[in-house]
């Protein structure tokens, strides 16, 4: 899972002393959301095991692909056969491409069920992405500790009058809904 931000950045970030199991919970969720939206993985490298039918062209499910460590193919519960690493090749997206025909004949059980081993995530998290992330927790945490109400602050002289979440009093666009735009401009798209 992502680690963009911890409980302790969003601690600095409100600069309060933040309720620990309420905190780390928002801060789980802002991490899975940004990595579901990006479909890629933040401030760590994970290894991971899939299953795909066979294609000549594949798209792993996950992006910023390190290294493929195994192919292999055959049917689930058999002894599988390994597959060549010059018989393919992966790009950063998650595009895995398979030779030419030909060479694909050696393997007699490839036209049916793959399993891929491989390495992916990003180390370092860019500033914007981390600063979007600590807006969105701090509203998340903010309309979560206040029995789910959406203002969190009113005042009465000089009116003021503060949200937790994405709303705002005019209708426009929010700090929020820009936050958002930052994590959506780091999916990658794929073609």
């Amino acid at each position: 899972m992502s680690s963009i931000i911890s409980p302790s950045d969003l601690n600095a970030y409100t600069q309060k002393t933040l309720a620990t199991a309420v905190a780390k919970q928002v801060v789980d969720a802002v991490n899975a959301y940004i990595e579901r939206v990006t479909h890629r993985c933040w401030g760590d490298i994970v290894t991971v095991t899939e299953q795909y039918d066979y294609a000549p062209r594949l798209w792993l499910r996950h992006q910023d692909v390190q290294a493929v460590n195994s192919v292999k193919s055959g049917y689930p519960g058999q002894n599988l056969i390994d597959i060549d690493a010059t018989d393919y090749y992966c790009n950063s997206l998650g595009r895995l491409t398979f030779g030419t025909y030909p060479r694909r004949r050696r393997y007699a059980d490839l036209s049916e069920w793959l399993e891929i081993n491989y390495t992916y995530g990003v180390d370092e998290v860019p500033e914007d992405l981390k600063l979007a992330a600590l807006d969105i927790a701090s509203g998340f945490y903010n309309w979560a500790t206040n029995n789910q109400q959406e203002v969190v602050s009113a005042q009465v002289g000089s009116y003021k009058l503060q949200y937790a979440g994405k709303s705002n009093s005019s209708g426009g666009n929010s700090t929020a809904d820009s936050n958002f735009a930052v994590v959506e401009s780091y999916a990658m798209r794929r073609q």
